[in-house]
Order: structure tokens, then sequence, then C-alpha cells
């Protein structure tokens, strides 16, 4: 870290903070009026800024530069000498913007020779912040997006095929089944190709199946960190986030739900991990069951035998023919079942900010603002109505 310091003051060492800085205003036209004096300098493609924030940090976090605030259509504004040119760095609302302060005759150059260096320190510069950016996740100084609806379309999107298969699918499948017969081929090598196209369109609702509950949990996982703040009984201080997205679903769900004190919610995880382990979790690892139930011991004169002896290798079996407990229709189901849970129970409130797709902030100012406000489902609306505002006052920079 200490070269990585040097080299970032190395590539740096021609800027120095403007302390000083005040604005010049000149007079605008023939209107009476003035305006401030500035120029703009157009950057070419190589030299553009996709984040302004890596331009903040570098300046303002690492290097303690002075910034003019928020004003109008601007988030922040840096004032710099580059080689003894007041120069003044700044995030608009269509993005980073450098301007001179005056016209000197190689302002334009000496802006596009600072913005090269910026960009050669740019590497430098997140090197230099990680420790702060992770010790700000950890602190709960972050706020995270919500793509609930995004995610939601993926589940029911395989959901819809699981449950009613690809019309193609379904008259390919009754074509072949019609023409099964082994007289109707001539040779073993037909028959295997016909037997091949069975099978892949026969397991066509399969596919789908594992597609759907794969993005059932995915789901799952994204809401119960976006749940964290909504949920009273948490103490947010207490929750390490880098730590946290590590856990596993359930470990997610049991802190959000309060599992411990809840025997509704004990039950509702109870079924959805029966249907991680029995169906998804083989089929994401390499089709194979936990505690040896995919084994075959050998023994002498009767065979190879399942490790489990008499014992069902599953408590249920998935079944196309809807006949047994975990069939499409009963996952969906019970699917169903946990969506109406989370939006009745202790989680209501939060599933009603989350489902609108707003970000959630997790530091302590924002966790209690957003506890004292979602009470009832009026005072939530009321908090949901406001946040939206807020975020498009922001988005337009209109402090």
């Amino acid at each position: 870290m200490e070269k990585t310091q040097k080299t970032f003051d190395y590539l740096l060492r021609d800027f120095e903070p403007n302390l000083q800085y005040q604005d010049t205003w000149i007079p605008y036209e023939n209107t009476g009026s003035k305006m401030l004096e500035r120029y703009h300098v157009e950057l070419p493609q190589e030299l553009k800024v996709r984040y302004p924030f890596i331009v903040f940090l570098m300046f303002k976090v690492i290097k303690g530069y002075p910034n003019l605030g928020m004003f109008e259509k601007i988030l922040w504004e840096i004032p710099i000498f580059y080689k003894g040119v007041q120069l003044v760095l700044a995030h608009k609302k269509f993005g980073f913007t450098i301007s001179a302060n005056q016209k000197n005759e190689n302002y334009e150059s000496i802006a596009l020779e600072a913005m090269a260096a910026i960009h050669k320190a740019i590497p430098f510069t997140e090197a230099l912040v990680n420790p702060i950016i992770h010790e700000k996740v950890n602190q709960g100084d972050v706020t995270i997006e919500s793509k609930y609806t995004k995610m939601r379309n993926r589940y029911l999107f395989f959901r819809e095929k699981a449950l009613h298969g690809n019309t193609n699918d379904t008259e390919k499948l009754s074509e072949l089944k019609a023409d099964s017969g082994i007289a109707n081929f001539k040779d073993g090598e037909s028959f295997q190709a016909h037997f091949d196209l069975m099978s892949r369109y026969s397991s066509a609702k399969t596919y789908y199946l594992l597609a759907m509950i794969d993005a059932y949990f995915s789901l799952l996982e994204h809401i119960s960190i976006l749940l964290l703040p909504f949920v009273k009984e948490i103490k947010i201080k207490e929750i390490k986030l880098d730590h946290f997205m590590g856990l596993t679903w359930k470990a997610k769900l049991r802190t959000v739900l309060q599992y411990k004190t809840n025997k509704s919610a004990l039950k509702y995880l109870e079924i959805l991990d029966e249907i991680k382990e029995q169906i998804r979790n083989p089929a994401s690892h390499g089709d194979y069951y936990k505690n040896g139930s995919s084994f075959y011991v050998h023994i002498r004169g009767t065979g190879a035998i399942p490790f489990t002896l008499t014992q069902a290798k599953q408590n249920f079996k998935f079944s196309e023919s809807g006949k047994t407990f975990i069939s499409i229709e009963n996952i969906v189901k019970h699917f169903d079942d946990f969506d109406e849970y989370l939006e009745t129970s202790n989680t209501c409130f939060g599933m009603m900010y989350i489902k609108k797709n707003l970000p959630v902030a997790f530091d302590s100012k924002s966790v209690a603002t957003c506890r004292r406000r979602i009470r009832t489902e009026k005072s939530t609306k009321r908090y949901i109505a406001d946040s939206i505002r807020e975020i498009e006052n922001a988005m337009n920079m209109d402090w």
C-alpha cells in the first residue's frame, strides 16, 4: 500500500488545492446582469470520465481538497491548481466537467494534460479507497438498489414454462408418443434417435422447473437483504453486510423472519429447505444427494444396494403427474404461500417499499427514519411517495 500511495502522489504531483478560491463574475452581454467566469473544456472520448465519483474520491477523500458543495444542478465542485492554472472539477447533472477560471491562451491544453494525469491515477485511487469502502459497508453506510421486479419477472417467466410449457413442445411430444412403436422404425439407430427426441421434449418441464426454483431462491436472497432495515427487531448496527451477504439463503431468512420466536416462519422455512435440498441442490451439484443418498454399496451375492437401505432417498419426490406431494403445482403453491406470508407478516411494510424498486439505505439515521415512518399502511405509502420525490430531485440535482 505504501508503494501505491507513492505512485499516486507522484502522478498527481502537479496538482494543488485552491484554498483561496473565489468566484469571478463578469457582465453577461448587454443585459445588465452578470455571469460566472468559467471556460468549459470539451474532453475527447478517451479523457471523458464515466464515473465522476472516482475523481471526488481522488481529490476530496484521499487528498483532502476543498469541496465547494452542492448548487443547482451541481453535486460537487473541487477547485484546483494544475501547474499554476486555476481549474474546477465538477459533477453536474449531465456528468463530469472541467473548466478554467481564466481564459489563458493555453488553458485548454493544460486542462487536457491534467485529465490525462487524473486517468493514470484512477487505478491507484481504487486501491487506496478499498479499505475505506469496506469499512463503510460494514458500518452500514450504504444503499442497495432494489431489483425486485426484474428478478421476480425472471421467476414468473420460468414458472409459466414449468406449469404450461411451450405449445410447440407439447405438440411435438404428442406426435412423438403417437409414433413410438418399434415397428415403425427400420433400424435401431433411427429408434435411438427417436428415443432421444422423446427424452428431450419430455424433460423440458423439469428443466423449466429447475430454472424456476433457481430464480425464486435468488429472489428470496435479494429480498432478505433489502428487508433488514424494515424489521424493527433487528439491531442494524450489529449486521455486518459483507458477512451477511455471504450467508446461505436460509441463514439470511432466519434473521429477517426472527424464526426462533416465530413458529409460522419456521414451518415455511422447513418446506422451502426441503424443496431446495431434494430438487434444486442435487441439480446444482452434479445430481448428487447429501448424506450418502446417491451411494450404492457393493454387497457380494446381492449386488449394489442403496446406502440408505430401505429408507427413502427423499422425504418426497418430484413428479410431473402431480400425484405426489412435490408436484410442480405444489411447489408453486408453496412459493405463493410464502410470498403471501412475507406480505402479511412483520415484513409487510418492507415488501410494499421493495416492490416499488426503490433503493434501500442501511445507515443508522436512514433506518431510524424508515422504522419511525412505516407503522401503518397509510404512513408507509406516504414514506414511499416522499422517497420517490427525493430520488427524483436528486437525479435532477434539484437541491
